[in-house]
């Protein structure tokens, strides 16, 4: 399974939304006041939670957005790379009128014809890489990126009083872990983070290219490596997720509307990979809830009842003996760990109340309650008719669970259950969702998807209140609490992933030959699972960790009101 970089960005601007972030913000830029070449730097992550800015890579060529103009003023690129100097602006730059009419001169593109590559004369070529006006690369040929690392001298000064778990550098010398290491400035965290470029694709993975860049070239993702493998247009680059950091490589096609951000009115070059086309769109910005007591999850047993399931009936006539059973098992236990959520989410319910919190949490979480009884109703009724039987919960084991819990155990507990579980659970969902051709199941993952982004917004909003004006001897600690928690994770994701292949095989869901015939049926193999869950605490979680604590120390958590997030 390979959860793209689109996706994820989508997720973590979701998530910021949950937290009160503005958009710039969330996507690894610097907020500035001036329109007239501002600048933007970001950190980039090679995971752990203090490796490199919010959302990865750097930001997006340091644009800011003013009155419909967007300016570039030799800003980094997304992704590292270097921009326009000069840029588009929205006086007398390039610019697409709402009738699709380029300002100065020359058709926008509706398709049936290539948007032209302006060459922006000022940028000159990098490594093989020239730039079109509007900030875009092609590739006109395969060269050795240039580098100026190691730099000399400290590159990121002291952050004095952050956490020494937060900075990881002040030099490039002093990122040692992979080759061409560099250090630059985080992008919400005042600290310096350690980054690992290249300077030629081979340093790549399959599917990638070395795009060059100041101070190295970054490995970034390709539809193709040069300008000549395009039988039309060249080998540009775009942006995967608009509005957010990172740019990709696909050859230009002749149903493209767009080149660039500038040939778009109120909108952004947008490229869907299905069709190989780019086109104006809107930016784009955004299972169960484990009850842990002791830090250990906690489920109820499966028995025969039939009052615990909904009226889903998935198709099972074509599934053989073995593949009724394996996809059974797998509903049962979400089933099983949905119908523990209910309990996760009483239990917080009493915990908000005990720690005086705002009354639009009190209300989320009872919501929250509700989704999960209908969640656990459907998983039930899925792995009854794979199972042939009726199936359902049985009596939940309590005890301790309010026992000797302190406020922090509280903060503690929502990061794991909510944080962490549910962020991870919603992604999960969605991929299962995506694979997924059995209307009875794409019906009871559509409900889920949504439900769970829902619940784990709820969780970043509890610990932005903790942390922001939640009661005063609390705050730093949850601080702290967040990003240990969140490195634990991160470590433990990562031993999860490397283990070997026979723990993997060992679980019958993953030892059942048939996958894509699982798939069709909502399942996610244990590896798959692993994989999703390394990737969002790597890109979603630590990211909007790093900004909720960056934004509380500078004063910039805006409020939201509930429900005002974005949806996917």
């Amino acid at each position: 399974m390979r959860l793209s970089d689109r996706s994820l960005h989508a997720w973590t601007a979701t998530f910021y939304a949950a937290l009160g972030l503005t958009p710039v913000v969330a996507c690894g830029g610097t907020v500035v006041e001036q329109s007239d070449g501002g600048s933007a730097s970001g950190g980039h992550s090679s995971g752990g939670l203090p490796a490199g800015g919010a959302g990865g890579g750097t930001s997006t060529g340091g644009r800011v957005i003013s009155d419909g103009g967007t300016t570039s003023a030799g800003g980094r690129g997304a992704g590292g790379f270097v921009n326009v100097d000069g840029g588009t602006t929205s006086a007398g730059g390039t610019v697409i009128n709402v009738g699709g009419t380029r300002a100065t001169g020359g058709a926008a593109g509706v398709g049936g014809g290539l948007v032209p590559c302006i060459p922006e004369t000022d940028a000159g070529t990098l490594g093989g890489y020239e730039t079109c006006q509007g900030g875009v690369l092609h590739r006109t040929k395969k060269a050795e990126c240039p580098s100026s690392i190691p730099r000399p001298g400290i590159i990121v000064p002291s952050t004095g009083g952050a956490p020494s778990t937060v900075n990881q550098c002040q030099r490039d010398a002093d990122c040692t872990e992979k080759p061409h290491g560099f250090c630059e400035p985080g992008t919400q965290i005042l600290a310096g983070f350690c980054s690992y470029g290249c300077i030629d694709d081979s340093e790549c993975m399959a599917g990638q290219i070395c795009a060059c860049g100041d101070p190295i070239g970054r490995c970034t993702n390709a539809a193709c490596t040069v300008d000549s493998e395009c039988a039309t247009g060249l080998c540009a680059s775009y942006v995967p997720a608009p509005g957010c950091p990172g740019i990709a490589f696909a050859c230009q096609s002749e149903a493209d509307t767009c080149l660039s951000d500038a040939d778009c009115a109120l909108a952004a070059c947008n490229y869907d990979a299905a069709k190989k086309a780019r086109f104006c769109d809107t930016l784009h910005c955004s299972v169960g809830r484990p009850f842990l007591v002791g830090g250990a999850a906690r489920l109820a047993a499966a028995v025969e009842r039939t009052d615990f399931r909904s009226e889903l009936r998935p198709d099972v006539r074509a599934l053989d003996a073995g593949a009724r059973d394996a996809i059974g098992a797998y509903w049962t236990d979400i089933g099983l760990m949905e119908h523990a959520s209910v309990a996760a989410f009483a239990r917080f319910a009493l915990e908000l109340s005990s720690m005086g919190a705002p009354a639009e949490l009190l209300a989320a979480t009872d919501t929250a309650i509700l989704d999960e009884i209908a969640h656990a109703r459907d998983a039930f009724a899925l792995a009854g008719e794979y199972a042939g039987r009726n199936l359902g919960p049985g009596a939940l084991d309590f005890r301790d669970a309010l026992a000797g819990r302190s406020p922090l155990d509280v903060v503690r507990t929502a990061i794991l259950e909510g944080c962490i579980g549910e962020t991870v659970a919603a992604v999960a969902a969605s991929e299962a969702l995506a694979g997924a051709t059995d209307p009875a199941v794409r019906a009871a993952l559509t409900r889920v998807v949504p439900d769970e982004t829902r619940h784990a917004e709820l969780a970043w909003r509890f610990v932005r209140w903790v942390v922001s004006d939640g009661p005063a001897a609390l705050r730093s600690r949850a601080a702290t609490e967040l990003v240990e928690t969140v490195e634990q994770a991160l470590a433990d994701a990562g031993a999860a992933l490397a283990a070997p292949a026979d723990v993997h095989a060992a679980l019958a869901v993953e030892a059942h030959d048939g996958k894509d015939e699982l798939r069709a049926h909502g399942v996610l193999t244990p590896r798959d699972n692993a994989e999703v869950r390394l990737r969002v605490l790597e890109d979603v979680v630590a990211p909007c960790a790093r900004a909720l604590l960056a934004s509380v120390q500078r004063g910039a958590v805006m409020p939201v009101a509930a429900g005002a997030m974005p949806t996917l």
